[in-house]
């Protein structure tokens, strides 16, 4: 069990890595997913939130960001921190679904 939930989130951190490093978060939502921006933005369900994470996934390639400390905060859970580039870094929360899916996204600057 301990050594099960470490690999898990271990899995979890490299999952959301190649997800942050091929920025394919939408192809990696939970249907029900919950989703809050730095930017002040929110949105509940798949297609809602892939319509807000591809626009700004747009505005993200335009400057490269920085992806680093990356924790397992727990079994579900992975934090890390986005330094964007752009005038301000981003704090990101991110909890996950048994499957691999992001359930919840929360952001803010830091």
């Amino acid at each position: 069990p301990l050594f099960t939930s470490l690999l898990s989130m271990a899995d979890n951190i490299d999952k959301v890595k190649s997800m942050m490093n091929a920025i394919s978060m939408s192809e990696n939502l939970a249907d029900d997913v919950e989703w809050t921006s730095a930017m002040g933005q929110s949105a509940t369900g798949k297609e809602a939130v892939k319509a807000m994470v591809d626009g700004m996934s747009a505005k993200w390639k335009e400057g490269k960001p920085n992806f680093k400390d990356w924790v397992a905060k727990d079994a579900n859970t992975v934090t890390f921190l986005i330094e964007t580039g752009q005038g301000f870094n981003v704090s990101v929360e991110c909890v996950m679904t048994a499957d691999g899916k992001i359930s919840k996204w929360v952001s803010t600057k830091c």
